[in-house]
């Protein structure tokens, strides 16, 4: 899977779980979502179950913080990652 599908399905789970009106400017690789989508908390581990389910890799809890999760670049880099170390 190369990062434009990565980015792509990043995107499409965070439309999906996230019950807001999302536009795709808002999902743009260096907007900080938390604050343009108003993700919290709740959003925010939804967000994270659904791309371990989509991808099938495993969140470690080292790397739960409030930066996985600020834009979907560090999400696609994070999940680019997770899936080399799966191979």
């Amino acid at each position: 899977m190369d990062i434009s599908q990565i980015y792509e399905t990043i995107n499409k789970a965070i439309k999906e779980t996230v019950n807001r009106d999302i536009s795709d400017e808002m999902l743009r690789d260096d907007v900080d979502i938390v604050q343009s989508i108003g993700i919290n908390s709740i959003d925010a581990i939804s967000i994270l179950v659904k791309i371990e389910e989509l991808f099938n890799i495993q969140v470690d809890d080292d790397d739960l913080n409030t930066e996985l999760i600020r834009t979907t670049r560090n999400l696609a880099e994070y999940v680019e990652k997770k899936l080399s170390e799966v191979g």
